[in-house]
């Protein structure tokens, strides 16, 4: 299993992502594709935004350090 930050997709609407989410979770939405909401408690956290990369080939893409914000952080669940 691969750990790490990977470029994913962002939502839409209600769950953009903005420069003012960078540092807090997201949340998933399918596979390939992150959210600021957590869905009316539907989604689980995802990760931690840690950039966007408004340059990438096929649109904006967003860098998440997968994990739940504690385990990101590096402290044990």
């Amino acid at each position: 299993m691969l750990t790490g930050s990977f470029f994913l997709f962002g939502g839409t609407s209600a769950d953009a992502l903005t420069e003012a989410n960078v540092g807090g979770p997201v949340y998933l939405i399918d596979e390939k594709t992150v959210g600021a909401t957590n869905g009316s408690s539907t989604r689980p956290v995802a990760g931690v935004l840690r950039a966007i990369d408004t340059t990438r080939a096929g649109g904006d893409q967003y860098a998440v350090t997968l994990g739940t914000p504690a385990q990101s952080a590096g402290s044990n669940p």
